[in-house]
């Protein structure tokens, strides 16, 4: 019944938007055994701005940028580095995450988002991307470059 009711709420959203542009994104790989949407034009920055809502419980997210999975506001875990380089190499994903950036930079111009060290054109097999140390923050390398001391 909660998942009809949700379909129905989400219909009616995108029904009465004036311009009826896409709203939500299916992220095309699964991410800790689940399906994963991104809404352009979510408005709650908690855990990331922008962030995955999973599609079976809409009460579990994931910040985009360090990789950790919140239900209802707890912090439950962690993607495994294997699925969070996957996720920044998906062009779907980079897509709809730089929209959804857009989108939050044009309503809340003082929030400051978190940077991103790379444009989605720098993005193919040779480049890793981790997190930092910091709370969010992404780390570019690339494969065949040695590393600094």
């Amino acid at each position: 019944m909660r998942k009809i009711w949700y379909k129905i709420k989400r219909f009616f959203k995108w029904l009465f938007l004036g311009d009826h542009q896409l709203t939500l994104g299916r992220i095309p790989i699964t991410l800790k055994g689940l399906k994963w949407e991104l809404n352009i034009y979510d408005r709650d920055c908690r855990p990331s701005v922008p962030h995955l809502h999973c599609i079976e419980n809409h009460n579990i997210k994931i910040n985009i940028y360090n990789g950790e999975v919140y239900e209802d506001g707890i912090n439950t875990g962690k993607l495994k580095d294997k699925e969070f380089n996957a996720l920044w190499h998906n062009k779907t994903f980079l897509n709809l995450v730089n929209r959804a950036r857009d989108f939050y930079k044009k309503e809340y111009p003082n929030y400051k988002l978190v940077n991103i060290p790379y444009s989605t054109d720098e993005i193919d097999e040779n480049v890793i991307i981790t997190r930092g140390k910091n709370k969010d923050e992404l780390i570019i390398e690339y494969k065949n470059a040695k590393k600094e001391k």
